[in-house]
């Protein structure tokens, strides 16, 4: 998040540094922190830094002025001494001349507090949250798109950020009828997209749909339960939010872009609000009572409930809006409706699409019960993303080629602004080559409305001379993913079965014959009075639970589940069927495949190998090979650990130019650097700063010679032939 004010030093740093504790100022005697990122490289060629991600560091309190005893953990007065999980804030307050300007420097939470049986000094550890956040277990489904959709494998990462509590909305859970947000896709978590609506971009926090229309994908009992519906603002435009039950009833809630809301009842102008929370992108949020509609006017406030005739057995029957996203939900208990607000994230995360990668898969696999680490992990290796929390606990995540193409945010000569540091040039991260290994897949998706995908064909048909209940379990096979499934069986002999009905959807059948007889014909078993029924229920994304019942088997007779050789009454094609026929709405079969670099390095070297998994196709793969291969074949300047002047403007993800100059004056070297993160400490009210940086381009205007512009080649993708060191050589000398 950009930091306000104008910072401009001097040769003296009049600097103040404010810590709050749940919103309480405790004073400090020294602290440190420090954060950084891989810069959307690949952690095992990232030299500087340490790929920690969350923001970690240390405080040391000062004591009180008076104090009886040293201070205890079993004894806390006055939010002293401080807790695990407690919030910390630090401001820091610079006056330059043009007036004091606060810069954020660091939000999250306290760790470990550590305090002395002596002189009762005590000290806390200190982390962002995000570290936290992508501890949580997520399940992801495999993801699907036919053709004219908008696919994007940031859509199943965008689903672990969000199931880890850090999306645009709370993450959805059992009571949620309709849960949409567009941030990547057009399809919805929970419910059915009737129409995806139109689409706009905002600059700082990314891209997302507007004016969706949804439907309840089932109907689940509302059972007078409060209905409670959330959407996400847009801050550049007009937002709103509306939800109709299935009597007609319509409540909508709408905000103007200064916070100004208005609740309408079918169309009549029930109530105004003002939203008073300082949340940059706003928070649509109301609930249906026994009594009228409950309006929040922050996410920890709401207003009093506004009089309306609310059913309490009247269901959801379409949920539509403007903004980025919304979820609609029935609450098991009325109160909870608070706690659901108050988990909406303040600040959504910032992404960012990247022009070199996933934007083109048409479908991912899944994932069930893993860490959301693992699955935003994989994703930002693969795809050249970096992931990070900013000074005010805004998540971040930014591809590699938006990072290197960004405008410079600062000039750094090093004569005035670097204290001491070493630059490095080595071999042990050069490698010949770069190999990525992926998985591509073959989408069977022939229609978006109706089942017909064969998941699923019973190889054989099995027989049965008594009454049976047989209970299997079908799994996908490991080279597969499925859809959704029907899990609603057909019964061939019994439902309609014209046309190409029998292609469409889930069918069972069965038939029966003497056992004795190999003249008797077959009939359907109900003919006979034989009963045959099944049940299917998906256990996860990898397990079919089926449940057949066969009874009322007479004496003398055999049946086969199946359907007949010969019967007129159905088309030659479903004839000696083995039953189930298990389809769905799509299948995915998947292959490995690896791709290489086309540009090489030195034969002694090691080749780089990314895993992709399903995340690029090998288009993709190619123009990340391509571009990496361009960082990684030859030796490249790395700068870390830098002390710097200290600067509270620098943000993890800035671009730099450095520039150097000889005894006389003259430029001597200029290099254009991408920070990947940097530490900080303070004693007292005094600062100081170190900063790890990846040089993006290195120019030597004495000997004429640069090195090239990293950003060219990921504007390129591929065909990029030589190596920055033939490039160099091949420059002309000094003038």
């Amino acid at each position: 998040m950009a930091q306000s004010g104008v910072y401009a030093p001097g040769p003296v740093i009049d600097a103040d540094v404010t810590i709050r504790v749940n919103g309480i100022v405790r004073e400090h005697v020294s602290m440190d922190w420090a954060g950084d990122t891989t810069g959307g490289l690949p952690d095992q060629v990232v030299s500087a830094g340490t790929g920690m991600r969350s923001r970690t560091g240390t405080i040391l309190w000062a004591q009180e002025d008076v104090q009886a005893e040293p201070p205890h953990p079993l004894r806390q007065a006055g939010g002293w001494p401080p807790r695990e999980g407690d919030g910390v804030v630090i401001d820091a307050t610079v006056d330059t001349g043009q007036g004091p300007y606060q810069y954020r420097r660091f939000t999250g939470r306290l760790g470990r507090t550590t305090g002395s049986l002596i002189d009762g000094t005590l000290s806390s550890q200190i982390t962002d949250t995000l570290g936290d956040a992508l501890q949580e277990m997520v399940t992801v489904p495999p993801m699907a798109w036919r053709p004219g959709a908008d696919p994007s494998a940031w859509a199943v990462a965008y689903r672990a950020f969000e199931a880890a509590g850090l999306g645009h909305l709370p993450p959805p859970d059992d009571d949620v009828v309709v849960h949409y947000t567009g941030q990547g896709e057009t399809s919805a978590v929970a419910g059915t997209v009737a129409a995806p609506g139109g689409m706009s971009g905002d600059p700082y926090y990314g891209l997302w749909h507007r004016n969706p229309r949804l439907t309840p994908a089932s109907s689940p009992a509302r059972s007078g339960r409060d209905v409670l519906v959330i959407a996400r603002g847009a801050p550049l435009w007009a937002s709103w939010v509306q939800v109709a039950l299935s009597d007609g009833t319509r409540v909508r809630l709408d905000m103007t872009t200064a916070g100004e809301m208005t609740v309408t009842h079918n169309g009549t102008v029930i109530g105004t609000a003002q939203w008073a929370d300082d949340t940059p992108v706003p928070v649509l949020a109301f609930q249906l009572t026994t009594t009228g509609v409950r309006v929040w006017t922050s996410l920890s406030r709401f207003r009093q409930v506004i009089p309306a005739t609310i059913s309490r057995t009247a269901t959801i029957a379409e949920v539509t809006g403007a903004g980025s996203g919304f979820s609609a939900r029935y609450l098991t208990y009325a109160a909870t409706g608070t706690d659901v607000v108050a988990s909406t994230p303040k600040h959504p995360l910032r992404w960012f699409r990247s022009s070199l990668s996933g934007a083109s898969v048409r479908a991912t696999r899944g994932v069930e019960n893993v860490r959301a680490r693992q699955v935003v992990d994989a994703w930002g290796e693969a795809t050249l993303n970096a992931i990070w929390m900013d000074e005010h606990g805004v998540p971040t995540t930014r591809p590699r080629d938006h990072l290197l193409a960004a405008s410079t945010a600062r000039t750094v000569h090093v004569r005035e602004r670097v204290l001491d540091g070493r630059w490095s040039v080595g071999d042990d991260q050069v490698r010949s080559g770069v190999i990525v290994n992926g998985e591509e897949g073959l989408l069977d998706y022939p229609s978006d409305i109706q089942p017909r995908a064969t998941l699923y064909q019973e190889s054989s048909a099995r027989s049965l001379d008594a009454p049976e209940v047989t209970e299997r379990f079908l799994s996908v096979p490991s080279e597969e993913e499925w859809g959704p499934v029907d899990l609603v069986p057909s019964k061939f002999g019994i439902d309609p079965m014209l046309g190409s009905l029998p292609a469409i959807g889930t069918w069972i059948a069965a038939v029966s014959s003497l056992s004795n007889s190999s003249e008797d014909p077959e009939t359907w078993v109900h003919q006979n009075n034989i009963t045959y029924t099944a049940q299917f229920e998906r256990l996860g994304q990898r397990t079919i639970k089926v449940t057949e019942t066969v009874a009322n088997i007479t004496g003398g007779r055999t049946v086969y589940l199946k359907t007949p050789l010969e019967g007129t009454q159905i088309h030659y094609t479903f004839r000696g069927v083995a039953s189930p026929t298990i389809r769905g709405f799509w299948k995915s079969t998947w292959a490995d495949y690896q791709v290489r670099s086309e540009q090489r390095g030195p034969a002694w070297a090691e080749p780089l190998v990314l895993e992709a998994g399903s995340w690029l196709t090998p288009t993709e793969a190619q123009a990340v090979a391509d571009v990496l291969a361009a960082e990684v074949t030859s030796p490249i300047p790395t700068l870390s650990g830098v002390q710097v002047l200290w600067d509270p403007t620098r943000q993890i993800g800035d671009v730099e130019e450095w520039v150097a100059h000889d005894k006389n004056g003259d430029e001597s070297w200029r290099a254009r650097v991408l920070v990947t993160g940097y530490s900080e400490a303070w004693t007292g009210q005094v600062p100081e700063q170190s900063v790890d940086v990846r040089v993006i381009a290195w120019t030597d205007p004495i000997a004429g010679k640069t090195y090239d512009h990293l950003s060219s080649a990921y504007a390129t993708y591929a065909g990029m032939t030589g190596t920055y060191q033939q490039v160099y050589d091949a420059l002309p000398g000094a003038r």
